[in-house]
Formats: structure tokens, sequence, C-alpha cells
């Protein structure tokens, strides 16, 4: 069975967040994202489903979310979707 969640050895640090200056997406685990722009802005971003559609939802940038409370945003975020896509399943049986 193939591991789910956060991998420890490849988990963003507050120093890759900082430092980080390349335009990509860095994956910290459990649908959180770290988009940094050409720009140079960075943006946390968790990727989810809904309905059956992929959704990227922000978070806010780098340099107002940390990255603890960022962690903490999309567990509560991806919790959310989990709890609402159950009661949907629920009522359409019934």
């Amino acid at each position: 069975m193939k591991r789910r969640g956060r991998h420890p050895r490849r988990a963003l640090t507050e120093k890759i967040v900082r430092d980080t200056e390349r335009a990509g997406r860095y994956a910290d685990g459990g649908c959180l994202y770290l988009v940094v722009q050409p720009s140079g802005s960075r943006n946390w971003v968790v990727r989810t489903t809904v309905n059956g559609k992929r959704r990227d939802l922000g978070l806010g940038g780098a340099d107002t979310v940390t990255l603890a409370k960022a962690r903490r945003l999309a567990a509560e975020i991806l919790t959310s979707v989990k709890e609402e896509a159950y009661n949907r399943r629920i009522e359409n049986a019934s």
C-alpha cells in the first residue's frame, strides 16, 4: 500500500520556503504546495477534488501565512471537503 500524507524526507522547511527563488510548484505533502511565480511571489495552494473536479484552493502568500499555519489550514480544508463528500453520498443514497 502506498503511503499517504507528508513524506518526512521531502517536506518543506521554513528555510526552503524563504530561500526558494526558482519558479515552480513545491510539494509539502498532504496536498499542500508552495507555488513560486516567475515574478518571485510565493503562494500556498491546496490541491483537492470537489465534485469530481480538481481544484486549487489558495491559502495566501508565503510572506503572510507561515508553513505551520498553511499545514493547519490545508488539513482543515481537506477534512471539510471529505465531510461534505461523505454527506452528499449519504443524501444520494437516501
